[in-house]
């Protein structure tokens, strides 16, 4: 009985512990889901920024020819738009290696949710074995009890048999 309620007891925690890890996977879930939908929002504003560099740097560079003054300053502009750029790049790289670091530890936490699972099955196979053998055990103290029982009934009955046969 201590076994079988060790075995109960590893299972409810086994069970506690997958519910929490499904819990933990729904919500790293969520998590990689909002982080990539942040980083296609983010892929989406850079490539509109991107269009609208190069529409800009393609609207100063017709305007160069005429322009020789302002040669200067559109090319520090361009500089600028270009840093921007890049920054915004490293921006979206970012976010991409989060995305996938998300997306991993969502794996691991899968995994780790299936394993626990497994265990919970094999220790609830466990404590229908134990639950078994104990049903078995009491059907047989219950049968040794009722043999004990038929023994005592007879030997009442041959010492009324024994009393009568002195008297």
């Amino acid at each position: 009985e201590e076994q079988a309620a060790a075995l109960f007891s590893l299972a409810v925690e086994l069970r506690d512990r997958l519910r929490f890890s499904q819990k933990r996977s729904a919500s790293l879930r969520a998590a990689v889901a909002a982080a990539q939908a942040e980083a296609a929002a983010e892929r989406h504003r850079a490539a509109q920024r991107f269009a609208e560099f190069e529409a800009e740097i393609a609207r100063l560079m017709q305007g160069v020819a005429g322009q020789v003054s302002a040669i200067d300053a559109h090319d520090t502009h361009t500089r600028q738009l270009t840093a921007e750029l890049a920054a915004t790049r490293q921006q979206l790289r970012a976010a991409q290696q989060a995305a996938e670091q998300a997306e991993d530890r969502a794996q691991r936490a899968e995994e780790e949710r299936a394993s626990m699972a497994e265990s919970l099955a094999q220790l609830e196979g466990l404590a229908g074995e134990a639950e078994a053998r104990a049903e078995h055990s009491e059907r047989q103290q219950v049968d040794l009890m009722g043999a004990l029982l038929a023994t005592k009934t007879r030997l009442g009955e041959l010492s009324g048999v024994d009393g009568l046969w002195r008297a």
